[in-house]
């Protein structure tokens, strides 16, 4: 692999040549992505609709 290939790679979205660093692509526009997965844990979603659900009904008088 040559420096030119470490330093640089194709756009996933137009295939034009970047910064290897690059998080936003110079010629298309597009946000690229961190390698991180940004989705919140399965629990944590599902423990947040079941206060969500918890205080809807709450509100609503269910446990009166």
């Amino acid at each position: 692999m040559d420096e030119t290939t470490r330093e640089h790679k194709k756009c996933p979205f137009c295939a034009e040549w970047i910064k290897a660093e690059a998080v936003k692509c110079k010629h298309c526009g597009e946000e690229l992505s961190s390698g991180k997965d940004e989705h919140l844990p399965a629990w944590l979603t599902l423990f947040a609709l079941a206060m969500v659900g918890f205080l809807v009904a709450w509100f609503a008088g269910a446990f009166d």
